[in-house]
């Protein structure tokens, strides 16, 4: 897999960026997202896999959800979950749509399949880290975790550090935000600050 271009559209509707992009082991691509608009709605996104044939373009819709993650500055920060499908030559394109507009708004492609991939076995996923500079207001950091603890945290906060929202995830596909506390007991203390 290869990151493509974009991974932050800038309209005058708004900004929606990607902060991180990871394949796991639950067989899903894991897009995570920073979304700021003078109308803040309930974001809509699908994702479609297309593949140059020799019998020209196929396209195939991949099941799709997104799960709002909170709020930073004002900011939504959210994870769109987007089913896996390994064909080599295919690039994954989203559509998102906010609730407040109407029409498709946002369209990234940011992913492009250069050749068959490996399925991460045993416990893992690829991370394919974006560019911390597109709309660095949010900034992604980790997964982190103490040895030999599973699941990891990896937390999304602004520039500052003082406001952040803790995640806690694992190689299966689990995804949920936990409090400060409960980070404390999965990472250390300077991650969980």
């Amino acid at each position: 897999m290869a990151g493509a271009a974009p991974l932050l559209v800038h309209k005058s509707a708004g900004v929606f960026a990607l902060k991180e992009i990871e394949i796991t082991t639950g067989r899903e691509f894991r897009f995570y997202y920073a979304f700021q608009a003078a109308q803040q709605g309930a974001l809509s996104v699908t994702a479609v896999s297309s593949l140059q044939t020799k019998q020209g373009q196929s396209w195939l819709p991949l099941a799709t959800t997104v799960m709002p993650l909170g709020t930073i500055d004002g900011i939504s920060v959210g994870l769109i979950r987007v089913q896996f499908l390994d064909r080599g030559g295919q690039t994954i394109t989203l559509r998102v749509t906010s609730s407040a507009e109407s029409g498709v708004l946002w369209q990234l492609t940011p992913l492009r399949q250069l050749v068959a991939e490996p399925y991460p076995e045993g416990g893992g996923f690829y991370r394919l880290p974006v560019d911390q500079e597109l709309f660095p207001v949010i900034i992604w950091s980790g997964p982190y975790s103490k040895p030999g603890v599973q699941p990891m945290v990896p937390l999304l906060r602004d520039t500052t550090g003082a406001h952040a929202i803790f995640l806690e995830v694992d190689y299966t596909g689990k995804v949920a935000v936990i409090t400060r506390e409960q980070c404390l007991r999965m990472a250390n203390a300077q991650i969980c600050q």
